[in-house]
């Protein structure tokens, strides 16, 4: 920007603008750059019309010079990459698919990517925050036994996993469909007695129809779905999926969710 005296006057110097720090998950870095060069060209056009008109002195002209020559440098170096879609991303579009309306949770930094993409399905699922994570996964088996759709709770890792085991305690005894999904450490950092750091498989093994962690995102779509339908098959029932939280930001890949149509049983028609 340029810095203006009391009388109108531009004075002979340019000041850098601070960066903007913005988060593009779901872009390739290179698309980020086009935005900021596109901006970054409509400033120095500005400023050359201002120059070309005799309101810049001849040393911030050349300063503008060595600025335009270093944006079109900067602009061929840039191959356009095309955009992808993150897993939290395939995550909640597959929990949308499946018709869920409310999804309760107790925040936490472990599945941010999770909380963020669900801000785009705002006319689609209420986000529920509660303030424990026992009361949240109740609420979840609650919302089963209400609507006969799996109660969905997201969790934060270790503690948040623990207190909410309560609900699927209660989901396992009362046959009720419900999907916990609990945030992990970075794939990394397993085994490494990382922050917070459970073996998921091994602490809900034995109380949910089905344990599991998502260790390549391009199987979020396939592994979302089959806890869906894990929960509603047979006789209903809890399931723990672990998230990784590295995993999140990552590309999912080109397949599409679908709704979870349950296999019946039969029993009513013998």
């Amino acid at each position: 920007r340029l810095r203006s005296s009391g009388n109108g006057i531009v004075d002979d110097e340019i000041v850098a603008a601070p960066q903007q720090s913005a988060r593009h998950v779901g872009t390739h870095p290179s698309q980020a750059d086009h935005s900021e060069l596109h901006g970054f060209s409509l400033v120095i056009r500005l400023l050359a019309g201002r120059s070309r008109a005799g309101a810049l002195s001849r040393p911030v002209t050349s300063q503008l010079d060595g600025y335009i020559e270093r944006l079109f440098h900067r602009s061929s170096e840039i191959v356009t990459q095309p955009t992808f879609v993150t897993a939290a991303r395939r995550l909640v579009e597959t929990v949308v698919a499946n018709d869920i309306t409310h999804v309760f949770c107790v925040p936490g930094e472990s599945y941010l990517p999770v909380l963020d993409a669900f801000v785009d399905f705002q006319d689609r699922v209420r986000v529920i925050a509660c303030r424990h994570e026992a009361g949240a996964a109740n609420m979840a088996v609650g919302y089963a036994k209400v609507t006969g759709k799996p109660g969905v709770c997201f969790v934060t890792r270790g503690p948040g996993a623990t207190h909410a085991s309560i609900g699927v305690h209660t989901a396992s005894q009362d046959s009720a469909p419900l999907i916990l999904f609990v945030g992990q450490v970075a794939r990394s950092d397993r085994g490494r007695e990382g922050f917070q750091e459970l073996d998921y498989r091994a602490v809900f093994g034995t109380m949910a129809k089905l344990a599991v962690e998502i260790d390549d995102p391009q199987r979020v779509v396939e592994i979302a779905t089959r806890a869906f339908a894990t929960a509603q098959q047979g006789r209903q029932g809890p399931v723990v999926v672990a998230l990784p939280e590295d995993m999140l930001t990552e590309d999912a890949g080109d397949r599409l969710p679908r709704r979870v149509v349950p296999a019946k049983a039969d029993l009513d028609e013998r």
